[in-house]
Parts: structure tokens; C-alpha cells; sequence
């Protein structure tokens, strides 16, 4: 008999209705994105929690910002921010499942793309595209979207975000696997692309991310990098602005990190691809 998920089986793990009201939000949501990815990730979730009853999900808007502890197994929220939810839940998994190890891959991805100069003026001229994005979507919200975006950090009234404020969530993901890659640079002091032997050269005004001092651990950097990667994945996987990230940082790097997602959700991507090819015989 195959045991089918049902999302009821993780709520009556959680008692505080707040944290259930986000998981069945974002649930549906992933479900809708990458529904192979979401079964995996709140599978792993039921599974861990029955093994472990201490692993939790705490919301507490007193915390100066969300995280997690690996001393205590536990998720730490400060928001019901679906984002942040599933970016420190990819930290738990990597964590009971992958002991944050630091994968010999991404030492290789890093030494190939800091060696070759046309990468940082791609990733430049990206971090100007997000810069611009973020002021369009700034400028489309009504005066009382403004006001709801800037408190929805403090108030715990809903779940659900309006679109532009998922926007813009999730584009401040992606300038924080810029921030990773560049060692915290973009966020502390804005990267600069250099051209024509120097005499042309563009700064990038700061981004969101973690900062030099934060990334002063090498150990750091591969962690923030899966954990926004698969958080875009289980919400906006066809964003436009991921896609031409993952184009930037290369084929090889974005299998490793999908192969990385399905390691901690317990499936195989390669298994996936063989039973899609027997399937289409």
C-alpha cells in the first residue's frame, strides 16, 4: 500500500494556529509550483516531526528576524512570510539530512565563475535589472499597499501576501544568492563591474543579502544559496528574473542544486528522469 500525503497529518503535529494557517498556505502554493518538490518537502517535514516531536515551528514577532537553530531543531519566525518560512525549512532539511555539509561542487562552481571577469559584469548588469524591478513594483502599489507592505513584518494577520509584495520577497532572494556567491560583497558595498581597461566602470547600489561579516564563515555561503534556490523553486519557479539567474551561474551548478533539493526531500532526480522516460515509451 503506497502512503499518500495528506497535509492534516502535519497540522495535528503543530498546535499553534498561526503556524498552521501558514503550512496549508504554503502548501497549496508549492503544490501549484513544483508539486514533485512540495510532496517531498512536507513529507520530509511529517517524517522528521514524528521521529523527533521537539523539531518546531515557533512564531514569535519579538525576534529581531527569523532563523534557524540547529541546537534546537527548531524554526524561528518573526512573520507568517511564506518566503522566509520555506527558506528556513530548507535549513532544517539540510541540516537532518545533508548535516550542512559544504559539497565539493561548489567549491568548483565558485573557482570557474570568480575566475572569468564577464560573470560579474553579467551578474552587474542582473543586479540592475532587480534594482529596476523592485522600483516598478514600488511604484505600482496604491498608497495602503505601501503601508501593508511596509507592516506585514509586524503584523501576523494573513499568510497570503499580494503579488507584488511576493515580488519582491522573492527578488530580494535572488540578490541574496548574488550576496552568497560574492562573499557578502553586494550587500556591504555593491559590486562593480570594470570595462575597457578600466575606464569604464558601473556600481550596483546595494543589494539585499547576508554582508561580509555574516560570510566571513566559508561555511555559509552554499547554505543561503540552496536555501533561497529552493524556496524560489517550491514558489515561482518560471519567475523570469530566476531564469536568468540560473542562466548566469551556469547548467552544470543549477543540476547540482536541483539534485541538492531532491537529496533533502528523500527522492532522486535521476529516478524522476528514468520513470518520465519510461513513461513516454
Amino acid at each position: 500500500m503506497v502512503y499518500m500525503f495528506k497535509i492534516e497529518d502535519l497540522l495535528g503535529l503543530f498546535p499553534d494556529e498561526n503556524i498552521k494557517k501558514m503550512l496549508v498556505y504554503s502548501y497549496f502554493l508549492s503544490q501549484e509550483s513544483d508539486k514533485d518538490l512540495s510532496d517531498g518537502v512536507f513529507e520530509q517535514l511529517l517524517l522528521l516531526k514524528k521521529q523527533d516531536p521537539n523539531i518546531n515551528i515557533i512564531l514569535d514577532p519579538s525576534k529581531e528576524k527569523s532563523y534557524f537553530s540547529p541546537d534546537e531543531n527548531t524554526i524561528y519566525i518573526n512573520n507568517l512570510s511564506i518566503e522566509t518560512f520555506f527558506h528556513e525549512l530548507t535549513h532544517l532539511l539540510s541540516y537532518n539530512y545533508l548535516s550542512f555539509q559544504v559539497p565539493n561542487e561548489y567549491d568548483s562552481f565558485k573557482r570557474s565563475f570568480m575566475t572569468n571577469k564577464d560573470n560579474t559584469s553579467l551578474i552587474v548588469q542582473f543586479l540592475d535589472l532587480c534594482e529596476r524591478k523592485k522600483v516598478e513594483l514600488v511604484q505600482s502599489f496604491s498608497d495602503e499597499d505601501v503601508n501593508v507592505y511596509d507592516n506585514n513584518l509586524n503584523e501576523m494577520n494573513d499568510a497570503q501576501q499580494e503579488p507584488q509584495s511576493r515580488q519582491l520577497d522573492l527578488i530580494h532572494m535572488m540578490e541574496d544568492i548574488v550576496d552568497s556567491i560574492y562573499d557578502g560583497q553586494s550587500f556591504t558595498y555593491g559590486l562593480v563591474s570594470i570595462k575597457d581597461n578600466n575606464s569604464n566602470a558601473f556600481k550596483t547600489k546595494k543589494t539585499f543579502g547576508h554582508g561580509c561579516e555574516y560570510f566571513s564563515s566559508s561555511d555559509y555561503q552554499f547554505e543561503e544559496i540552496l536555501a533561497n534556490y529552493q524556496a524560489i523553486k517550491l514558489i515561482d519557479p518560471n519567475n523570469e528574473l530566476f531564469a536568468l539567474l540560473k542562466n548566469i551561474i551556469g547548467n552544470d551548478f543549477v543540476s547540482f542544486l536541483d539534485e541538492r533539493c531532491c537529496e533533502m526531500c528523500g527522492t532522486s532526480l535521476k529516478t524522476k528522469i528514468d520513470i518520465n522516460n519510461i513513461a513516454k515509451r
